[in-house]
């Protein structure tokens, strides 16, 4: 009689045994579906928000650098490179920029000489391309203005770069 019962013992716990290895495994793998299924939704919307406010950004900086290309004093041959490296220092502070720039004709800066020329977005905006180049904005407008936006705790900048109409320096 021991035997009996014991069989139908350890068969009544394999039974249960079994199910619920078997639930525990459709629990598990509906729950891991679900999960990765909600991350992917959320990475999905958080990158579309991402790149929305990557584009108000760019949006800002080239607003920024046009109203700064456009001020009659930068454009002006009269003016003293001082007196342009005041206005810039003033635009970079009012609007919490790293440093401004000026780019002359030949891709070199007016204010410390340094030759920005050989970089794809001056190039692009000497052509006269207004657009984006890879984490940098290439914008020109105005004057050849080249503003850095500052951002606390990132490693890398935008940069913005203005490109004058054709008739504006005639």
């Amino acid at each position: 009689m021991k035997s009996i019962r014991k069989k139908i013992t350890v068969c009544l716990i394999v039974t249960v045994l079994i199910a619920l290895v078997a639930v525990g495994s459709a629990s598990i793998t509906l729950n891991y579906r679900s999960t990765v299924s909600t991350v992917d939704q959320m990475m999905r919307q958080t990158a579309i928000l991402a790149s929305e406010r990557i584009e108000q950004e760019l949006a800002a900086y080239k607003n920024i650098a046009m109203d700064a290309g456009c001020v009659p004093q930068l454009s002006s041959a009269t003016t003293l490179v001082k007196e342009k490296r005041v206005i810039i220092d003033q635009w970079v502070a009012m609007h919490n920029l790293q440093r401004g720039n000026i780019i002359g004709l030949n891709g070199h800066s007016i204010f410390d000489g340094q030759d920005f020329s050989d970089r794809d977005y001056v190039m692009e905006a000497m052509e006269g391309a207004a657009g984006q180049q890879g984490h940098r904005g290439a914008f020109h407008h105005c004057r050849r203005t080249h503003l850095r936006r500052r951002h606390p705790g990132r490693t890398h900048h935008r940069r913005g770069l203005l490109r004058p109409p054709g008739d504006f320096f005639e």
